[in-house]
């Protein structure tokens, strides 16, 4: 038996050909070449060094197959590897194992990637959007840095969890100026109870803005003694808007609201002055709490507003009712002693449109709404001493038509029968109004059967919706007609009757439709 034993173990050769090869971000494939069968070893031992070889460990013992073997080493982390392979059998003379000396030891490094194509972008008043691209396979997630100082202290401000490819992250609640980026990726290492870092990203600059107000304007009031100062917000983070006003041509300034910010128009009275010329200008301001300093935006430009011991006297009135589809015209007044020519009139008409400028001084304007509504009107008149402003009023404009019918019941149609049924138009708008030739009338009843019986409008079609007639024709009494005829006894109609009104003539206007009930 002993003389066995020791053949069996002057049989044993080391395995050759060692070599280890990293397959992804957490797995390396140790190979080698063994001529051991079974009878020459008892298994094939595989250590591993964390340190360079400094150190050993066995990780795996595997059965004896002759030629190529190999092993996956997975769940490793980056870094370098080490491996070596020996032939093991037990030798029962020596009652212990006897090794075959060590194939050449062969090193794997696994690499964390970097990630790449770093961005940043302002998405709004207090947030920058980042984007870059994950390119590691292995890392647990990402640490995103941040400097509002130009880069010369940084700070982590999270920790995101990796996806792979693109990847994004908005950091929220910033204030206006320049924040500077960079980011790493992280992997806890528990082979060797550390952390391991890529390097850094390039770093990604962006800038958070705080618009200044725009469309600074001026105007003394009809009171006489105060100036409307109006503007739009351009900031979507400010905490505030400050008016300031010079009475010495612009040399010193004082502040003289400031007004919490609201999304769009925003105006301040400053009331109880005494006449000379003030000029005013606004900036936004917001509190930065990332750098402890409040960040103003650049000034509006300069309005000027000139106030007169005998304030001039500005009235826009109605000269006539407003009508949808119609001219709509006010009266435009200006009485002043001593003050510049009217250079123009800003009107807005309160209904979305673009204000409207009217050179000189007409006397009047005209406007043409398109759907009914209540509308503020505001109107201003500008020369050399300032601009200023008549009492708002109000515009109501409504439909210009009144409408009633006449007509049969179902009861009184029998089969073949024809049933008129009398739309009375009444007119309530202006007179000269030349929109009223252009009217036209839809008028549809229900889609062709009703309860089994046809009922159809004489010289009408159906569009697929129902029957529809267009007509602008009256009667000898100034009536709209519209004729119906059933040709399968008589029907129940199972919808009212709409009638609509256009006019063609005003572009951009709306059909106004009226429903009445005409069949019972």
């Amino acid at each position: 038996m002993e003389t066995l034993e020791v053949r069996q173990f002057l049989s044993m050769t080391a395995p050759t050909a060692l070599s280890a090869d990293v397959v992804n971000g957490s797995r390396i494939d140790v190979a080698f070449t063994n001529a051991n069968t079974t009878s020459d070893a008892d298994a094939i031992e595989i250590e591993r060094s964390l340190d360079g070889g400094t150190t050993w460990g066995l990780i795996v013992g595997l059965t004896p197959a002759v030629g190529t073997m190999t092993f996956e080493d997975t769940g490793r982390f980056p870094g370098e590897y080490v491996y070596r392979a020996r032939a093991r059998v037990w030798h029962a003379g020596l009652s212990a194992d006897v090794y075959s000396t060590y194939a050449a030891a062969d090193a794997a490094t696994i690499t964390l990637a970097a990630p790449t194509g770093l961005t940043a972008t302002a998405t709004s008043g207090s947030t920058v959007g980042l984007a870059f691209t994950n390119n590691a396979d292995n890392a647990d997630g990402f640490e995103v840095w941040r400097s509002h100082d130009g880069g010369t202290t940084w700070g982590q401000i999270d920790w995101v969890a990796a996806t792979p490819g693109a990847m994004t992250y908005q950091d929220t609640g910033r204030y206006p100026g320049e924040y500077r980026y960079k980011v790493r990726a992280r992997r806890y290492d528990f082979d060797r109870s550390e952390d391991d870092y890529t390097a850094f990203t390039g770093v990604a600059t962006a800038t958070i803005n705080l618009n200044a107000p725009t469309n600074l304007a001026a105007a003394v009031t009809s009171a006489g003694d105060a100036v409307r100062v109006a503007f739009t917000n351009a900031a979507d983070n400010a905490s505030a808007i400050y008016v300031e006003r010079s009475d010495d041509g612009g040399a010193n300034w004082d502040q003289v609201a400031s007004l919490t910010p609201a999304a769009g128009a925003m105006s301040f009275t400053d009331p109880g002055l005494d006449p000379d010329i003030y000029k005013y200008r606004a900036r936004a301001a917001t509190y930065d709490y990332d750098r402890s300093v409040t960040a103003y935006s650049s000034y509006t430009g300069v309005a000027t507003a000139t106030v007169y011991s005998t304030p001039p006297v500005v009235e826009a009135t109605p000269q006539n009712t407003p009508y949808v589809g119609e001219t709509f015209t006010i009266d435009l007044d200006y009485t002043g002693t001593g003050y510049g020519t009217i250079s123009h009139w800003l009107i807005d008409w309160g209904d979305g449109t673009t204000p409207e400028v009217v050179t000189g001084n007409p006397g009047s304007a005209g406007h043409v709404y398109l759907a009914e509504g209540d509308f503020t009107v505001t109107a201003a008149c500008a020369n050399a001493d300032g601009v200023f402003e008549a009492e708002p009023m109000q515009a109501q404009p409504q439909f210009p038509y009144t409408l009633s019918t006449v007509g049969a019941t179902s009861s009184q149609l029998d089969v073949n029968d024809k049933a008129y049924f009398t739309l009375q138009l009444s007119y309530k708008g202006n007179p000269a109004a030349a929109e009223v030739q252009n009217v036209l009338i839809k008028a549809r009843a229900s889609v062709n059967s009703l309860n089994g019986q046809g009922l159809v409008f004489v010289n009408a079609v159906n569009d697929g919706n129902g029957w529809m007639v267009d007509t602008n024709t009256t009667d000898a009494n100034g009536r709209f007609v519209i004729a119906l005829s059933t040709n399968a006894g008589r029907p129940n109609f199972d919808r009212p009757l709409e009638v609509q009104f256009y006019t063609p003539a005003v572009v951009g206007f709306q059909p106004f439709t009226k429903t009445f009930t005409v069949l019972q």
